[in-house]
């Protein structure tokens, strides 16, 4: 085995140990919760009703262990109506039947997850060599293997990592065919594009990018060469010589073989579920599809109504539900500040603060590579043979670059337009873009010594910014934000806190240290899982709501001595349903705990649950601050 060949499979390695602390000892997250149950409920039900704002293929390869070694678990068919989200009662039906093998079940599912992240490792290694050179590869690679938010998203079972990854392969299996066009090609491209919408509804704007990437492509050359086989690798392959007017006619019917495979590929992923239903017989929620109306259908007597759509209903069900939920106002955190309307900027800022420095540098570094050589003519080249790293002139670069920078840069754009929703992991589809494009300075330290040495210096600070956090990598931050411990001054949420550092709390509560006896703590922990589950008994910390003074007994709310953990979700003011330790659930009203932020943790449960031990003395104190009377026994 070659130097090279060790190189590649140690990153692959070092990558899925790292995963696997993670899968291990991360709890299951809020929306794993309801992924996982539904994706099984799929498998037994037929019915993709369950979680249709995202489409069902990550949800069904994750659910099949559970086919195997799950619970005898019979879902009921879902009750659907306009807008219904069955998936969340799904979960706790769920969570009710599977007992003690409940966390057992999602680790299972979450190795689906690592094979996803290992697929993308190799996609980015392959295109960055293809691009610019070998070192590239290894460099796109590696950024990927390190990347702490990828790793926080490959150890779940979710949708986020299959739908990078499929959008990468959907970009890369593009660029190929753009080379060389051909039949086979394009049906090739068309497969994954349809696979690419079977993971999340962001990929349909490829449906708008490629034609225009396309055109920029092809644009102002006489002709393209041809092969049979949809995926060129040496110079030696006979082809086709396709002058440029034919190369149009060419290019609009190979769109259409795109098109046609895709939608086929996207029918058999829902096993043609309702497929060919009028678009005038459907009851939309959102304002786009149902107008001014609560429940409607904007299309209704006009002559789009009888409009016989080759497309599986729950597909565009899902795009409908998943669009009323950007049009809502729903409250979102930066940086210290709540808004029930996001930022344009959100997703900047989140990179800023939750990319590793390094990688940052290292990206800097390729937008400055890619602009100050983009245009830079050298000699053309043709296509390389097998292993070697493709040579072209600046403009032909350019235009492959453009395959992977123009897709990154309409979704973080279409992202940051809509502020009803923002979550960083919306951004990792863009991700694999913003590697390959710090991927150029690996070519470039192959010919400077003094660059190589940078670059390598770099990609030792984003390896230490991984391993320095494991397994908590969903709540890393970088130096310049302060790390995890103040990651929620930035955000929190999923960006932070998604239900993942249960089993920490409950290894601390099983530690002398606690010295609890038979008191239970007072919880407030962000998700929608009992954590009952894992044997901890709890009641909720009382509340200080905004209209604590309306309150006949002001000495029942507010600070009391006890021990409490305390989500920093709920620290920095945000309200949600969650357990209360009777089975029920209850709402923690906007602000009610944030008087926690008065009093110093004895412990941290990972990076999320933040411990508090408060004896009389130090309550009473806080009390008087907030000007509620003190308790006197």
């Amino acid at each position: 085995m070659s130097r090279r060949a060790i190189l590649f499979v140690v990153i692959l390695l070092v990558h899925v140990g790292l995963l696997f602390g993670g899968i291990l000892q991360n709890f299951v997250t809020m929306d794993e919760s309801a992924l996982v149950p539904s994706g099984l409920a799929h498998w037994r039900t037929g019915s993709f009703a369950p979680y249709r704002v995202n489409p069902p293929l990550p949800r069904l390869i994750s659910a099949l262990p559970l086919l195997v070694i799950g619970p005898e678990w019979e879902p009921e068919s879902p009750r659907d109506y306009p807008g219904s989200r069955p998936e969340w009662a799904l979960g706790q039906s769920f969570t009710r039947e599977a007992g003690e093998q409940y966390f057992d079940c999602f680790l299972w599912a979450r190795w689906a997850g690592v094979l996803w992240s290992v697929a993308g490792a190799c996609l980015l290694y392959r295109w960055g060599k293809e691009l610019y050179s070998e070192w590239s590869g290894f460099w796109a690679m590696a950024l990927w293997c390190l990347d702490p938010n990828i790793l926080a998203h490959a150890g779940l079972a979710t949708t986020d990592i299959p739908a990078t990854v499929m959008g990468l392969a959907a970009c890369y299996g593009f660029w190929r065919y753009l080379r060389a066009p051909t039949w086979s090609g394009a049906f090739l491209v068309g497969i994954l594009l349809g696979l690419a919408q079977l993971t999340k509804h962001v990929w349909l704007v490829l449906y708008v990018v490629w034609p225009v990437v396309g055109v920029m492509y092809w644009w102002g050359r006489d002709a393209v060469t041809t092969t049979p086989h949809p995926l060129p690798l040496s110079p030696q392959a006979r082809g086709e010589i396709v002058p440029r007017p034919s190369l149009a006619r060419r290019a609009s019917v190979h769109g259409l073989c795109i098109l046609v495979a895709s939608v086929l590929v996207i029918n058999v992923g829902y096993g043609f579920e309702d497929t060919g239903k009028r678009l005038g017989d459907f009851q939309f929620v959102s304002k786009l599809f149902a107008g001014e109306n609560r429940v409607g259908n904007r299309f209704q007597g006009t002559f789009l109504e009888n409009v016989v759509l080759q497309l599986p209903a729950n597909y565009l069900v899902g795009i409908d539900v998943q669009r009323r939920d950007f049009e809502s106002s729903w409250p979102f955190y930066l940086g210290g500040e709540w808004r029930n309307e996001g930022w344009w900027y959100f997703y900047l800022y989140a990179l800023g603060v939750k990319l590793p420095l390094g990688t940052l540098a290292l990206i800097a570094a390729g937008v400055a590579l890619l602009i100050v050589r983009a245009g830079a003519p050298s000699p053309p080249a043709p296509l390389p043979h097998r292993g070697e790293g493709r040579r072209s002139d600046g403009a032909t670069r350019f235009r492959d670059e453009l395959c992977f920078l123009l897709p990154g840069l309409v979704i973080l754009t279409l992202i940051s337009s809509q502020t009803g929703l923002q979550y960083l992991r919306y951004a990792l589809p863009a991700f694999p873009m913003l590697f390959l494009c710090a991927s150029r300075c690996g070519a470039v330290a192959q010919r400077s010594r003094v660059f190589a040495g940078v670059v390598l210096l770099l990609a030792g600070c984003v390896a230490w910014s991984s391993v320095s956090v494991r397994p908590h990598y969903l709540s890393y931050f970088n130096e310049w934000a302060g790390g995890p411990k103040r990651g929620a001054e930035h955000l929190v949420d999923s960006n932070m806190d998604w239900g993942q550092d249960l089993l920490f709390l409950k290894d601390w509560l099983d530690q002398p240290q606690a010295a609890r006896g038979k008191e239970r703590i007072g919880l407030a922990y962000f998700n929608l899982v009992d954590p009952q589950i894992v044997g901890i008994e709890f009641r909720p910390p009382p509340l200080l709501p905004p209209d604590w003074r309306e309150q006949l007994d002001a000495a029942e709310i507010g600070p009391r001595p006890g021990l409490y953990a305390v989500s920093v979700h709920f620290l920095r003011g945000a309200s949600f349903a969650v357990p209360d330790g009777t089975g029920n659930s209850m709402t923690i009203p906007p602000g009610s705990l944030s008087y926690f932020q008065q009093f110093q943790p004895i412990a941290r449960a990972g990076h999320t649950l933040w411990i508090y031990r408060l004896g009389r003395e130090e309550v009473n104190r806080v009390r008087r601050e907030l000007n509620m009377p003190e308790l006197i026994d």
